[in-house]
């Protein structure tokens, strides 16, 4: 199922497990996924954006060019697999301690905000509603404890609990993204919509 996100043989064999059990009793769903290059004026500025569209899923959203796909690092995948998420696009901005990423995920436990709180909440607080266009997204951003936090929007798929999250760069002393990476957030939840989709079981 994941070996394709990982050139270390070793982490792949170590995920294996976990992803099997995790895999039992959820419908094997194929991503018919689409990355393509599409002149458009983004973030201000005239440039090629990236967009990433799921046909399985039925939604596309774009991200800015400095963002590559790149291998799941392990620590996500097996963070991925021990919750039950199905990673659907993983890319980032360099290469460095702090490059920033963004990570699309799925979980396909009812969405609720109940089921939100449980699985995101940083200190048992309701998500904040965050209306972008005609679409609602559900956001949890900066925690306690000294740790630095990605901004997480959650999303009401079908039912299913669509995850974007945007981890870092972080600033010094500060343990939540930059307000230039706050700024893109933005405009790459306004690039989001539906589109038609390959039905589900």
């Amino acid at each position: 199922m994941a070996s394709e996100f990982f050139n270390s043989y070793a982490c792949y064999q170590q995920l294996l497990t976990s992803v099997q059990r995790n895999m039992l009793g959820m419908n094997k769903a194929v991503a018919v996924v689409a990355l393509i290059l599409f002149g458009i004026a983004a973030f201000g500025q005239s440039q090629t954006l990236q967009r990433f569209a799921d046909s399985n899923f039925g939604f596309e959203l774009s991200y800015p060019p400095t963002y590559e796909v790149t291998d799941l690092p392990c620590a996500v995948a097996q963070w991925a697999a021990s919750h039950g998420y199905q990673s659907l696009l993983y890319v980032r901005q360099g290469h460095s301690q702090n490059a920033g990423s963004i990570h699309v995920t799925v979980d396909r436990r009812q969405f609720s905000v109940d089921n939100l709180m449980q699985l995101h909440s940083r200190a048992d607080e309701q998500p904040t509603m965050v209306k972008v266009g005609k679409n609602v997204f559900y956001y949890y951003g900066r925690g306690g404890g000294g740790v630095s936090y990605p901004d997480e929007y959650f999303y009401n798929l079908d039912g299913n609990i669509l995850g974007i999250s945007f981890d870092g760069p972080y600033p010094p002393h500060d343990n939540s993204p930059t307000a230039q990476t706050k700024a893109m957030e933005r405009r790459v939840l306004e690039s989001f919509r539906r589109i038609e989709g390959t039905p589900k079981n």
